[in-house]
């Protein structure tokens, strides 16, 4: 043997000795110079540290919708044997525990069915989105799948005191799914909405007799809705109306309410529709008008339960037959029937309007209607139009 291959098998002697050693030896010694070995150290963080970022959690959603909603439901609430994966009891479960372990635990056992099937890097991304769901804020790095990483981080159900998170918004986005609509028989013209945020009334529609109405929601800037009431008054179209405000817009805080993220819809007095929902709109996010005879309106949302949420609600507008505020609450029931908020239920309410419509004299308003805070908005809703509906037909 000569003296360059005798230097190899020593080497590879010693790095072996080391190497088997390892678990027996001081994780001190192993940084050591004398091994020449660097130990990697993870800096102790929670899930209140952004440690995900919002693309990892859109592919995240796409492998849960696709392998784990059928037992968890799409909105992760759960059902039968399989628990919620969002809200107090989930978040009161896992609360001090670390990433790794949750990581674990979804590898080893979802889905139910076939368990074992995702790879650690899919099984993280899945992680992020329920971090996302349950309203921990993202970043800009994407989570590791390392073992040792995941050991790092804490997951905290509240955030900690003091702690400041520039990549969270001031806000929680308005996430809601609205709908605006005309009606030719009576001249009415209104909307109705449902979110999981408190007192969803109080910002997204607006409405004036004669003139149209609008809603405002998601990243979602308030004045939107009195200044396209302005323009409307005014004899702008709907769809330049939305050009008009969005363009005007200066986006005050691009990086934490970004104007991208605006949702918004009008309607005008002859039943003419448009909307606008912008690329930074949670998702999923996305607007449909009506499309069968007779039948304007616009359907809005975001962060809902997919597509099929906009899709019902215009479908169930179009099929139901009646006083606007019959068919409107139909449109939100159907809405969410196909899944809704994702999040949730918690509010709700409905405006309507027309010239001398309202009770009393000189009253345009028709109905205006809040639940501000019930674990069943929409029921509540209809036990309040059902009994305006009764009211007026006297």
């Amino acid at each position: 043997m000569n003296r360059s291959v005798l230097a190899i098998a020593v080497s590879s002697v010693t790095l072996g000795t080391v190497m088997g050693n390892a678990y027996a030896t001081d994780s001190s010694e192993l940084s050591s110079p004398r091994y020449g070995l660097q130990r990697v150290r993870h800096r102790s963080r929670s899930v209140w540290d952004s440690v995900y970022t919002a693309e990892q959690a859109k592919r995240g959603e796409t492998l849960y919708q696709r392998t784990c909603s059928r037992c968890h439901t799409p909105t992760l609430v759960g059902a039968n044997d399989s628990p919620a994966l969002t809200g107090r009891a989930f978040l009161a479960n896992w609360n001090g525990s670390t990433v790794a372990e949750l990581h674990d635990k979804v590898l080893t056992s979802m889905p139910s069915d076939s368990a074992g099937t995702l790879n650690r890097q899919q099984v993280t991304d899945v992680v992020t989105y329920l971090f996302n769901f349950n309203g921990f804020p993202a970043g800009t790095a994407e989570l590791s799948s390392d073992a040792e990483a995941l050991k790092a981080i804490r997951i905290e159900a509240t955030k900690p005191e003091g702690k400041p998170h520039e990549t969270q918004a001031p806000w929680p986005p308005v996430a809601t799914f609205s709908i605006l609509a005309y009606d030719p028989a009576t001249g009415e013209v209104g909307g109705a909405v449902q979110s999981r945020v408190f007192s969803v009334g109080n910002g997204v529609l607006w409405a004036e007799a004669g003139v149209g109405a609008a809603a405002t929601q998601a990243i979602v800037d308030v004045g939107y809705g009195p200044s396209a009431i302005g323009l409307l008054r005014k004899g702008v179209a709907p769809d330049s109306v939305i050009k008009q405000i969005w363009n005007a817009d200066p986006d005050p805080r691009p990086q934490d309410w970004p104007k991208e993220g605006r949702q918004f819809a009008v309607i005008d007095a002859k039943g003419n529709v448009a909307a606008y929902t912008g690329p930074k709109a949670t998702a999923w996010a996305g607007n449909k008008p009506c499309v069968a005879q007779g039948a304007l309106c616009t359907a809005q949302g975001n962060i809902l339960a997919g597509a099929g949420v906009v899709d019902s609600m215009v479908a169930a507008f179009e099929r139901t037959e009646g006083e606007l505020s019959l068919r409107l609450l139909a449109s939100l029931e159907a809405g969410q029937l196909a899944g809704g908020d994702k999040r949730g239920m918690q509010s709700a309410a409905m405006l309507i309007v027309k010239k001398n419509g309202g009770v009393w004299l000189h009253n345009d308003t028709v109905l205006r209607l809040q639940v501000d805070d019930n674990p069943e908005p929409i029921k509540e809703l209809r036990r309040l139009v059902e009994k305006a509906v009764a009211q007026r037909r006297r």
